[in-house]
């Protein structure tokens, strides 16, 4: 069975820079994009049940952060129900 990696290596001091400046709202929006990420792996277990994922929900959402992929519009929009 091959090994889970579990902590890459994140840039936190990006990830904040790239939600405005503030660890609170790093938290915010990461655990909201956390929880969105793992609806959408519980809907694809359901049809892959053997599926292992490489990273935690939450290691994904940072690294989304980090990327730049996930913003603070796309948290906004996303608490607000629009898509």
């Amino acid at each position: 069975m091959s090994e889970i990696k579990t902590s890459p290596e994140l840039d936190i001091t990006k990830a904040v820079k790239n939600v405005g400046g503030s660890r609170f709202d790093l938290s915010l929006i990461a655990a909201q994009r956390a929880r969105e990420i793992e609806s959408e792996r519980r809907i694809a277990g359901r049809n892959n049940p053997d599926k292992r994922w490489e990273t935690t929900s939450t290691t994904a959402a940072l690294q989304e952060v980090e990327e730049g992929s996930y913003t603070r519009e796309d948290y906004i929009n996303s608490i607000s129900g629009k898509k």
